[in-house]
């Protein structure tokens, strides 16, 4: 009688590797769980799809949390699995018997630095929970703990709204900060309202951290403590997530990194998102990074409304944006959004919602730039009813001249230039005003779209 052939192998590896990816993207563990119970190979199989992605709620009191680090310490096979792991808070705490809520926990650096030692695959960290320098365990403070790690890292995404310390703050964040020595990109989506220097009493705090000088923030990271690590970050997504009394600090931080960091990555990249952080810090984040930034993305929003215009009204922008300082920037993103209003025909500026783009444009390094691309959304709670209405309203939003002068002035060297044109319309509009958008392009930008440089994206919903 002939022994039956078990079904995983009648299979080659390339196929069950397939159909494990399709529940793995599918996100249906149920199913990965079951089928590495089904034998010692379908266990083998399964492994990496079950622990290449990790979400962890952090916090002492849960099982869960408790038990992460016993495992991927005492199992080394899983732990070079993970490639992805999520720290993130538990969304409910239990009250104790006086009945006031504790604290949400907090991540320990200590902590963390052990996870990332058992973790030598990891390749992307978020961080969705607090910090703190105390052992989350027993609460006590270690803040002395040296830390002889240096973790690459592609993607490293922050969400920290707190840093609770019984130190200083800021010097937690530069521990923590120190566990790493590269990180690709980086993800800044929220960081701690205060982070206030307690280390000295003629220290700063976090009310004089806005208005404190340059070098004011740049003497303080030359204290004991706050030394920043040499640490190398190729790309920044600055969100709005960074509150005013803190962006100072902050931006200096990447700055100062961005200036020390391994000379040979020169082509770094900024994607910052204006209204908070502003542009003081954007700017800053810009002048850290200098002659390596490759590629900047500047979603300026709505504050392409207050951008200065030589006006005696004090902007809410109040710093200039300039790019003179990036003389290996060759790829450049622009984007801004206008709400239109009615009064806009008769009291907005003759190009203002172009005065942005003309303003950042100019300050571009000469001869350097390859690809371009401007974007504009013109919002309205009008409903166009005629070409007069564009004509009237639409048209006076761009200074089409001084985007002609500035790309024919700083872009010579332009291979790509991508302009995308949003105005918001009513359905049975919609067909006129992309004729009128069309027609308009080709006789203002005639230039760029007869050598095929230009390319031009059209909408006229969201």
């Amino acid at each position: 009688m002939t022994e039956a052939v078990p079904f995983t192998v009648r299979l080659p590896n390339e196929l069950w590797d397939a159909v494990l990816s399709v529940l793995q993207q599918q996100k249906d563990r149920d199913a990965l769980s079951s089928f590495a119970f089904t034998s010692r190979r379908c266990r083998h199989l399964a492994l990496p799809y079950i622990f290449s992605k990790l979400s962890v709620a952090h916090d002492p009191c849960a099982k869960s949390s408790r038990a992460f680090l016993p495992l991927i310490l005492s199992s080394p096979l899983i732990a070079t699995f993970i490639h992805d792991l999520t720290l993130h808070k538990a969304f409910t705490h239990a009250i104790p018997a006086g009945g006031k809520p504790a604290l949400p926990p907090t991540l320990g650096v200590n902590q963390l630095a052990q996870i990332l030692q058992a973790l030598p695959a990891l390749r992307k960290l978020t961080v969705n929970c607090d910090l703190s320098d105390a052992d989350p365990i027993h609460g006590t403070s270690s803040p002395s703990l040296p830390l002889a790690i240096a973790v690459q890292l592609d993607y490293l995404t922050l969400n920290i709204a707190h840093i609770r310390s019984s130190g200083c703050p800021l010097s937690t964040f530069v521990r923590f900060l120190s566990l790493f020595s590269t990180i690709d990109h980086l993800v800044v989506n929220t960081l701690p309202y205060g982070t206030s220097c307690v280390c000295r009493a003629d220290s700063l705090s976090t009310e004089t951290h806005e208005q404190a000088t340059d070098e004011d923030i740049g003497n303080l990271f030359h204290r004991p403590g706050h030394i920043l690590p040499s640490l190398t970050i190729r790309s920044i997504n600055s969100c709005t997530g960074i509150s005013s009394t803190s962006q100072h600090v902050f931006s200096h931080l990447f700055a100062h990194l961005a200036r020390t960091s391994d000379p040979h990555h020169s082509s770094c990249s900024l994607i910052l998102t204006f209204g908070n952080p502003s542009s003081k810090m954007c700017q800053t984040l810009i002048a850290g990074y200098g002659s390596r930034l490759g590629h900047c993305d500047l979603k300026l929003g709505n504050s392409i409304h207050d951008w200065p215009t030589g006006s005696t009204r004090p902007p809410r922008c109040s710093t200039r944006i300039d790019l003179s300082s990036c003389t290996s920037l060759t790829s450049l993103a622009i984007s801004g959004v206008w709400f239109l209003k009615l009064r806009d025909s008769t009291t907005a500026l003759p190009g203002a919602a172009s005065f942005a783009f003309a303003d950042i444009l100019s300050s571009v390094h000469p001869s350097t730039m390859e690809c371009l691309t401007l974007s504009l959304k013109v919002l309205s709670g009008l409903h166009a009813t005629s070409v007069e209405y564009l004509r009237d309203c639409v048209f006076p939003l761009v200074c089409w001249r001084d985007l002609r002068l500035v790309l024919l002035e700083r872009f010579s060297a332009l291979r790509q230039f991508t302009l995308q044109w949003t105005l918001l319309t009513t359905d049975e509009f919609s067909e006129v005003a992309l004729k009128w958008m069309r027609e308009t392009i080709e006789e203002e930008l005639g230039q760029w779209v007869k050598t095929g440089v230009l390319k031009v994206e059209l909408a006229t919903r969201r």
